[in-house]
């Protein structure tokens, strides 16, 4: 049979992608806490000084107790924007999307249970395949979900998804078990460095479900996915 045209989009990522997400979600956390402890450390020498020229209940004091206080707030809003503004590339990671077609796309969730069940590396080998960042993130009970979601992603960019969809395409599968076929898409736009759309897709045994995805230009073959969006776009 003559293998079909398949285009696969996804980011790209030089390194194991459950280091990257690690490495990501490491630096953000530290992007938070180390300016709460430089506000921290310089409000202690400060709050002395005031208080040793106007006294420990003077009104100067309070003042800058109240700024010390609004200053945090800020930094902790600033953060949520700026997280909800940029932190998308992680979550980027999970999705590989396939053009089977000039108007038939694909979109393979690598987080999807069929694909979970498929994982025989052993919950222990975490500390050994992620190395320093698994060991910071397993100090913690409260980050264990996040070192379960980089295991999770190490361990699927081994695990030939891709392969196993040619295979079943060259083969004339007329339903691949992973993927989900997306027959619709709305609210399209495109941005300098990402696009947002809402989807209507069909999977194998199942109804169809609306999703809705914000996907980095980083994409391999972005321009050929945005140009089959535009084509299902209602």
């Amino acid at each position: 049979m003559t293998s079909k045209k398949m285009t696969v989009c996804r980011l790209q990522i030089e390194d194991d992608m459950g280091k990257f997400y690690l490495k990501k979600t490491l630096g953000k956390i530290a992007l938070l806490l180390i300016p709460i402890l430089l506000l921290t450390f310089l409000s202690v020498p400060l709050s002395i000084m005031i208080g040793e020229k106007y006294g420990t209940d003077s009104p100067q004091i309070g003042v800058f107790y109240c700024s010390m206080f609004s200053l945090l707030i800020i930094l902790i809003i600033g953060y949520v924007i700026w997280l909800n503004t940029s932190g998308f590339e992680e979550k980027c990671l999970q999705y590989i999307f396939v053009i089977t077609s000039s108007s038939q796309l694909w979109v393979i969730n690598c987080f999807d249970p069929i694909i979970q069940a498929i994982f025989k590396s052993p919950r222990s080998d975490i500390m050994a395949n992620l190395g320093f960042y698994g060991i910071i993130f397993s100090l913690s009970r409260r980050t264990q979900y996040i070192l379960d979601l980089a295991w999770k992603l190490s361990y699927v960019g081994d695990f030939d998804v891709i392969g196993y969809f040619s295979d079943s395409l060259n083969q004339g599968a007329h339903q691949v078990i992973w993927g989900q076929r997306i027959s619709k898409v709305s609210n399209l736009k495109v941005h300098k460095n990402y696009i947002t759309f809402n989807t209507v897709e069909k999977s194998n045994g199942f109804k169809e479900k609306k999703l809705r995805y914000k996907i980095s230009r980083k994409f391999t073959n972005s321009d050929e996915l945005i140009g089959v969006l535009k084509k299902l776009n209602k």
